[in-house]
C-alpha cells in the first residue's frame, strides 16, 4: 500500500471519529468542540496525523473572548507546508 494511500484511510478513520462525535441535533459551544477535536487527536490512530491548537494573532478570541481552535490532519502536522 503506498504512503499517500495509507495516510488518506488513517485521515478518513480520524475524520469519522470527529463526524461521529458529534450531535448534529443541538449546537456545540467551544468547550465541547475543543474536548472532541482533543479527543480525535488523542485516539491512538490519530495522534500522527492530527495537531490541535488555536490560531494566535490580533485579534485572537472572538467577541465573546474565547479562543478560535483548529485541527489539523496532515503526514506532518506540525510543519507548515504551503501548497500541499
Amino acid at each position: 500500500m503506498s504512503k499517500n494511500l495509507a495516510l488518506g484511510l488513517l485521515v478518513d478513520v480520524c475524520l469519522l471519529l470527529l463526524c461521529g462525535a458529534f450531535d448534529l441535533d443541538r449546537h456545540h459551544d467551544n468547550a465541547e468542540i475543543l474536548q472532541i477535536m482533543e479527543d480525535v487527536h488523542n485516539d491512538p490512530k490519530c495522534q500522527r496525523i492530527t495537531k490541535v491548537g488555536y490560531l494566535p494573532g490580533n485579534p485572537d478570541t472572538t467577541v465573546k473572548g474565547e479562543h478560535l481552535y483548529y485541527i489539523i490532519f496532515s503526514d506532518n502536522p506540525t510543519k507548515h507546508e504551503p501548497r500541499k
